[in-house]
């Protein structure tokens, strides 16, 4: 099982990486609470995007797993996984448990 904790510090990082590419406007606070998507995200489209494919880059690096955050299972159920930073997180932790049974 993926420490969430460790998760967290790498999308934390991702975010340092992914604010100097974006513009003063658009950086991303490092808060599980901080908005991704809607009204509250300081992120336009091309923002959201250049941030996600830091994440799953972030992600390979630091637990060397390859993951693909843009997918319809992200969106589907009650919660959209980009709402949030802690959404986010408790998804890739999804995801990469996920890959680690299929592994098993």
């Amino acid at each position: 099982m993926i420490d969430r904790q460790a998760v967290e510090e790498a999308v934390f990082k991702a975010i340092d990486s992914a604010n100097k590419e974006l513009s003063k406007r658009e950086r991303l606070v490092k808060s599980a609470g901080t908005a991704l998507t809607g009204p509250a995200s300081a992120l336009d489209s091309l923002g959201f995007v250049i941030f996600i494919t830091i994440v799953e880059n972030k992600i390979k690096e630091e637990f060397g797993t390859a993951i693909t955050l843009a997918d319809e299972r992200a969106l589907s159920g009650d919660s959209n996984a980009y709402e949030t930073v802690g959404k986010l997180v408790d998804y890739i932790c999804l995801l990469i448990n996920d890959s680690a049974k299929g592994r098993q």
